[in-house]
């Protein structure tokens, strides 16, 4: 049996693997982050991905009424919510 790689990420890798998924990083090339981007994709293929509660929250901020519901589609269907306890909530608002 093969253990399952966990990852967490973030809203910015979020948007990347939008870019991503959609096939868009080529048309960001003066991005300087466009590689960062790509890279970031890869390791979403091999894992298992999740976000924290605040990603969602970000990403439903967004005004852009396609946007948000891609943004929110993309996380209902493909990432899973860490549930933080008292302590790792207490460190994630430090930061």
């Amino acid at each position: 049996m093969v253990d399952e790689t966990v990852i967490g990420f973030d809203s910015n890798v979020l948007t990347a693997f939008l870019l991503a998924n959609n096939g868009n990083l080529s048309a960001h090339d003066e991005d300087p982050l466009a590689v960062q981007r790509l890279a970031t994709y890869r390791p979403f293929l091999y894992c298992s991905p999740c976000i924290l509660p605040s990603v969602t929250v970000e990403a439903g901020l967004i005004p852009e009424g396609i946007k948000l519901q891609e943004h929110l589609r993309f996380i209902a269907q493909t990432f899973w919510q860490v549930i933080l306890d008292q302590n790792q909530t207490q460190l994630v608002e430090q930061r």
